[in-house]
């Protein structure tokens, strides 16, 4: 079976919960064509190599949500949904000539809308059945739900990393309480993270996981980050997220380690080490803390309605605690953070690729 598989590569969370999957689909035997690009198609060819049939670079969509509370915000935004709605359409166009020219049987996609056919089956992988945007919440989530539904309904199916009762639920309202979609289009698969538990000390008191795509966002966070862990006591360290650099920085003195980008078995190694993570409120990180069963201190990136949705909802659950960027304390905030429960999943990573696999398997072709 020739499958091809594309990711978003907004942010790094696309590309590393597509990881499981992907690699489900090599292990028993299908051939698999990623089409990505930037970071998330070089962690795409640093964590899988040459088990991939071809990496096809192909340009993205534009980052929503930029320059918040500028007096620019909105007129950037509608910017922003037109091109993405013309790189849609020119995505489409090339998605025909990569079925042809490679012979596609099936296509999977996380994030990208435009890779679909009505001729093979197509399935979406997407916990983001609303839009959380920062202004007129209710009309927009309305809104935002009427636009996926219409993208929605070239696939096969969607397939939500989630659990279907909403009780239980990691996202919450992002992929729950939908009135604009069937149930039967819809299959909650569960949490997926590419890391797996493992035993080994739990000797990293502070682990920092820095990725997103917003960089003037990010370096001023680091930078905050690092003057105020030099205060904590124990053991700190950084993995900041940038495919593209192998750098490590070492501070004996604050005892401090930073990495620009671990891979493989050292990524899984860290994060089973930590104690506690601090980290963005990215619903992949919400996915890998779930897996690991790790408690951590989230703070959302300023201006991501998503991610200041999915802080709030698990702060009033008492899973994780979050704090504002620009209130951060990191004295103060760790030790509230290990006072709460963490997340407590129906099941893991291992029962939701299982569920994946069953799930695309029963589309065929059309003759």
């Amino acid at each position: 079976m020739k499958i091809l598989y594309g990711v978003c590569n907004l942010g790094l969370g696309h590309a590393t919960r597509s990881l499981p999957l992907i690699k489900a689909l090599i292990e028993r035997g299908d051939e698999v064509y990623i089409l990505s690009t930037g970071n998330a198609l070089s962690l795409l060819k640093k964590e899988l190599g040459l088990s991939v049939k071809e990496y096809i670079d192909y340009p993205g969509y534009p980052p929503l949500e930029r320059n918040y509370g500028s007096k620019s915000f909105y007129f950037v935004l509608m910017s922003d949904l037109m091109r993405t709605g013309k790189a849609i359409v020119k995505e489409r166009i090339f998605c025909g000539k990569i079925i042809r020219r490679f012979g596609i049987d099936k296509i999977v996609t996380d994030g990208r809308y435009g890779l679909f056919s009505y001729r093979i089956p197509s399935f979406l992988v997407s916990h983001q059945l609303h839009f959380e945007l920062m202004f007129f919440k209710k009309l927009s989530e309305k809104s935002t739900e009427f636009a996926n539904s219409i993208h929605f309904r070239n696939f096969s199916r969607v397939l939500i990393p989630d659990f279907a009762n909403s009780e239980r639920s990691l996202s919450g309202n992002l992929s729950h309480n939908i009135t604009l979609l069937p149930p039967s289009y819809l299959r909650y698969i569960g949490i997926l993270s590419s890391y797996k538990k493992i035993d080994v000390p739990q000797d990293i008191d502070y682990l920092f996981v820095i990725s997103g795509f917003i960089e003037d966002k990010k370096e001023s966070f680091v930078s905050e980050l690092f003057r105020q862990a030099k205060k904590l006591d124990g053991k700190k360290v950084f993995v900041l997220g940038k495919p593209g650099e192998s750098n490590m920085i070492l501070d004996r003195e604050h005892n401090i380690t930073a990495y620009s980008y671990v891979s493989g078995e050292k990524r899984i190694e860290l994060m089973n080490r930590a104690k506690l993570i601090i980290a963005r409120a990215g619903y992949t990180t919400l996915m890998d803390l779930a897996e690991l069963e790790k408690k951590a201190l989230l703070v959302p990136t300023p201006g991501m309605g998503e991610q200041k949705y999915l802080a709030r909802f698990h702060k009033e659950k008492g899973n994780f605690y979050s704090v504002e960027q620009s209130e951060i304390n990191l004295l103060r905030d760790t030790e509230i953070a290990k006072k709460f429960r963490g997340f407590h999943a129906v099941h893991k990573t291992d029962v939701s690729v299982k569920n994946f696999l069953r799930a695309i398997d029963r589309f065929q072709a059309l003759p």
